[in-house]
């Protein structure tokens, strides 16, 4: 029944998504020392030359108004994450952003370094270096039943403010967007 259910939706709703929508709260975010791994700022170029396909081909998500963060070990990127700007970020159907805040576009992890929690040591790294660029909040979405992602997010301390639903009607332009902020989240009105 699931399986007809996501066959039907997929039909008519070609492209939706389902959201969870997670923020971070960065002025009272307490930085942690982290010398056992080797963390960085990473732009396009470190990206391109890495060795794994699955980062290497995230390239594109770096330049103008991008923030890369990236883990190595023994001189390789095995975690890197990337940021947009509110001038970069321009998906409204998903999320609006201001000025003060940054949103994580990409996260991903090398196959075989997985499991470790290299992406939640990366994400805390990276929010520290966002607050010192004067950023106030950091948002990003995960898919609603992407688990793995869920755990990591939230063991770096970010909070779910809310769920978005977008269902476009036949694959078009007209989007139905539904969104609703989860109980105790204060996400705002506006933020919706």
């Amino acid at each position: 029944m699931r399986d007809l259910f996501k066959a039907f939706a997929t039909l008519i709703f070609r492209g939706y998504r389902l959201s969870r929508i997670y923020r971070l709260d960065l002025k009272a975010l307490q930085c942690a020392r982290y010398p056992e791994y080797d963390l960085r700022r990473i732009n396009r170029l470190d990206v391109e030359r890495c060795q794994d396909e699955k980062i290497s081909e995230r390239g594109w998500y770096g330049g103008e108004n991008a923030y890369g963060y990236g883990l190595c070990e023994q001189g390789k990127l095995v975690c890197m994450c990337w940021f947009w700007n509110h001038r970069r970020f321009t998906d409204q159907k998903l999320w609006k952003i201001s000025p003060n805040q940054a949103i994580m576009v990409d996260l991903v992890t090398a196959e075989e370094h997985r499991g470790r929690g290299l992406a939640s040591i990366l994400t805390k790294y990276a929010a520290e270096q966002l607050k010192c660029d004067g950023f106030e909040q950091l948002l990003t979405w995960v898919w609603h039943s992407n688990n793995p992602s869920i755990r990591t997010f939230e063991k770096a301390g970010w909070t779910c403010i809310a769920f978005v639903v977008n269902l476009p009607l036949f694959g078009g332009k007209k989007v139905i967007r539904l969104a609703w902020s989860t109980p105790g989240s204060m996400g705002g009105p506006s933020s919706l």
